[in-house]
């Protein structure tokens, strides 16, 4: 009977670290493409804008979790 209450409780806390996990590199990916695209010269200016609406919004989605 306890064993079981372990597994209920131990269940939604992998879930929530494997969704912590994915979201910070989702996260160091968005700042390697971000860095990369600053020194991108080709890149025109209203891709730029784009691609940092875009961080932002996945910055915010972040911090909800």
């Amino acid at each position: 009977m306890v064993r079981q209450r372990k597994d209920l409780y131990a269940t939604p806390l992998k879930l929530l670290l494997c969704r912590h996990h994915i979201s910070f590199f989702l996260f160091a990916v968005h700042i390697v493409i971000g860095l990369v695209l600053s020194h991108e010269e080709s890149f025109t200016s209203s891709s730029r804008r784009v691609f940092n609406k875009y961080f932002v919004f996945s910055k915010i989605e972040l911090m909800k979790d």
